[in-house]
């Protein structure tokens, strides 16, 4: 659960970076938001994606046979969506 909540903090740190202004039009300076999520927000989500894999998948007990290729399309399938979805963003 912990880990889900700090991928959710990453996320919101992401969408941040996209959607707020990385500059203050009257000063030219960074926004706060820009300074604080800008390079670690991304780093950080790959980072939990990563751990969240390798926990989905079995952890110090990796899964075998039948669960492990049950692990694998459902990976596979989730690499998709996510092509799909960043090819259709126009990025």
């Amino acid at each position: 659960m912990g880990i889900d909540a700090v991928r959710g903090l990453a996320l919101i740190g992401l969408i941040s970076v996209h959607v707020l202004p990385d500059h203050d039009d009257a000063t030219d300076e960074p926004t706060w938001s820009h300074l604080i999520f800008s390079g670690d927000s991304a780093a950080l989500f790959a980072l939990l994606a990563g751990v969240g894999l390798s926990l989905t998948s079995g952890g110090r007990h990796p899964h075998g046979g039948a669960t492990m290729t049950a692990d694998r399309i459902g990976l596979a399938v989730r690499a998709a969506l996510i092509a799909v979805v960043g090819c259709a963003s126009g990025h």
